[in-house]
């Protein structure tokens, strides 16, 4: 199972989860784009727009990917040192910072201007 996540060439099906894992990326990218630019009266933390639940799809497939890394690492202090499992780690978490800050977000106490490069980097 490390070989299939790992390393995409090593298989069929392997090459598929990588495809899907460049798909995902890209539908999260447009629907950062079009959401920054499209709805500029979106209130910080909004649950109920189309693009909170595209990126909720996606952050969601991002985190099962990385658990999935995560759980079957030969060694795991391994898999905490290299820096592409930060970096996707750290991709994954304005969206639960978002979450979990939603209503405190809603009520004006902060600007979503923070979160925002955070997003940007992923």
């Amino acid at each position: 199972m490390y070989i299939f996540l790992n390393k995409p060439k090593s298989s069929f099906g392997a090459r598929i989860w990588a495809s899907v894992d460049i798909f995902v990326i890209l539908c999260s990218v447009v629907n950062l784009v079009v959401e920054s630019y499209g709805n500029k009266n979106r209130s910080p933390g909004d649950t109920s727009t189309p693009y909170f639940a595209v990126d909720a799809t996606c952050v969601s497939f991002f985190t099962l990917d990385i658990l999935l890394r995560c759980l079957v690492a030969p060694v795991l202090k391994t898999f905490f040192t290299k820096p592409l499992n930060w970096f996707d780690l750290l991709a994954i978490m304005p969206f639960y910072l978002e979450l979990s800050l939603g209503s405190f977000m809603r009520s004006g106490a902060m600007d979503n201007n923070i979160i925002m490069p955070f997003k940007i980097l992923r």
